[in-house]
């Protein structure tokens, strides 16, 4: 006879399965129930396993942690030490000396059963190993078997919750050509297996040295996916699914046409009409009225990080060091920015507010005032991260064909005391003044597309708050 069980560490099951070479049983087989029954059922219990799979316990929390099951070859448990100091027999202590017994042989897979008792009358005390060939399976049995995920839960699998439609299959779209490449990913132009022409932004993992770099610049490529994913707004750019289900990792956006409003800017220097400058000051306004009403920090506003869609309207995007910020100010060292778009607060203590936002945000308005410029033209990136921490250089230069309306309000947000700057709801209403365009009709059709009570998409993980090079050190943009 063997002597058949789980682990003898889990109480709820403990030892209960004893079975003979001729298929008696004292415990393992119901007084009265059917031979042919009872080995049907120590079948099923029995099924096939493959060593290289995960025990079922492992996997089951892994599942309930939330994290991604991956194939691994693990040891074969049935050789791996056991130690037996706290093991229980049902309710009962486990017997210690049983393990200095020679018909004890520790863990063992159930195929094994069959060719070590081979005779009537054998019996064997073992530690039976449950494997599952696939994490399928694996949901399968906890779906059908209403077992609880592990000994020290309740956690029991009822229903299974659908993939979003956002969640996309690598083979939803196809590349078609490369627009640009950065620090953190790779852009593509691409079209959908319906026909739309869109943008593919891919993770770029070929710059990550260990494996913990690149855990961690996954988590900020996703973390920039959910930051994005919720923002429907006619000035940013739409996001439109995340290809999660397999590397590499990427995202789906809308395509601009028009390109990047730097581009334009210094593409049409000379020829760009006041009008038009305005219209993009007046759009890129409204994106940010948006955010910050919905407590969003963009944290990298630059004329680089707006887009040009269909007759040249301004779509806001990069959201790769956006974050959701309930409090007046955060403080986050480490970050690598770009020196000339950076207030003072965040040179000197790494302070982020909808007021930095505000700064930048007139840098910008030079960008498109001064036909895509450098800001703090003809001074070096230590220059201006020395003046603007020290006070001795606050502003940039406006440039001369600046409407005075549009230069007082650019000036409005480098007003050294943060508290003393503009919010974009005022900044958007005076721009439309200044733009001409009816407040009622302008704010029906841009803003508020998401409903207020709309929630915010999860924090920031530790492992998106870990970047490359600290402010203090970065060479600027």
């Amino acid at each position: 006879m063997y002597f058949a069980s789980k682990p003898p560490d889990d109480p709820s099951i403990g030892y209960k399965e004893v079975k003979s070479g001729s298929g008696r049983s004292r415990k393992g087989r119901k007084h009265g129930q059917d031979e042919s029954e009872f080995e049907k059922r120590e079948q099923r219990r029995t099924r096939r396993a493959v060593s290289v799979a995960p025990p079922k316990d492992e996997m089951a929390a892994s599942a309930l942690r939330g994290q991604q099951l991956v194939d691994k070859e693990l040891p074969n448990p049935a050789f791996e030490p056991v130690n037996l100091e706290n093991c229980t027999m049902g309710d009962n202590i486990f017997d210690k000396s049983l393990k200095n017994e020679p018909y004890y042989h520790g863990f063992m897979l159930p195929s094994t059963l069959e060719w070590t008792l081979k005779r009537d009358g054998d019996f064997i005390v073992a530690h039976i190993i449950q494997h599952v060939a696939t994490e399928r399976e694996l949901v399968a049995h906890y779906l059908t078997s209403r077992e609880a995920l592990t000994k020290d839960s309740n956690y029991v699998l009822k229903n299974p919750v659908a993939r979003p439609h956002w969640i996309l299959c690598k083979d939803f779209v196809k590349l078609v050509g490369r627009l640009g490449a950065g620090a953190y990913g790779k852009v593509y132009k691409a079209e959908t297996t319906e026909g739309r022409i869109v943008a593919v932004k891919s993770i770029n993992l070929e710059t990550c040295k260990d494996r913990a770099r690149e855990q961690s610049q996954k988590a900020e490529f996703l973390q920039e996916a959910a930051l994005h994913l919720p923002l429907k707004h006619r000035h940013i750019i739409e996001f439109i699914g995340l290809a999660s289900l397999a590397e590499p990792l990427f995202f789906v956006i809308d395509f601009a046409p028009g390109g990047t409003l730097i581009r334009y800017l210094r593409k049409n220097a000379g020829r760009n009409e006041k009008q038009q400058l305005v219209r993009f000051v007046t759009e890129a306004a409204a994106a940010y009225r948006f955010l910050e009403k919905h407590k969003y920090l963009h944290r990298d506003i630059a004329a680089r990080n707006c887009l040009l869609g269909k007759d040249n309207t301004v779509k806001v995007s990069d959201f790769g060091l956006a974050v959701v910020c309930h409090e007046e100010k955060i403080v986050e060292p480490g970050l690598k920015l770009g020196i000339r778009w950076l207030a003072p607060e965040t040179l000197k203590a790494m302070e982020f507010s909808k007021k930095t936002d505000v700064w930048a945000f007139g840098v910008m308005m030079f960008e498109i005032f001064s036909d895509g410029s450098e800001p703090y033209t003809g001074k070096k990136v230590a220059e201006v991260r020395q003046g603007l921490t020290d006070g001795s250089m606050l502003r940039c230069q406006v440039p001369p064909n600046t409407p005075p309306d549009v230069k007082e309000l650019m000036q409005s947000c480098w007003t050294e005391d943060p508290a003393q700057r503009p919010t974009f709801r005022v900044l958007h209403k005076k721009m439309k003044a200044i733009l001409g365009e009816d407040p009622k009709s302008t704010t029906n059709s841009v803003i508020g597309q998401i409903p207020d009570e709309t929630p915010p998409p999860p924090p920031l993980s530790d492992a998106a708050k870990e970047r490359d090079t600290p402010c203090n050190t970065a060479e600027g943009r």
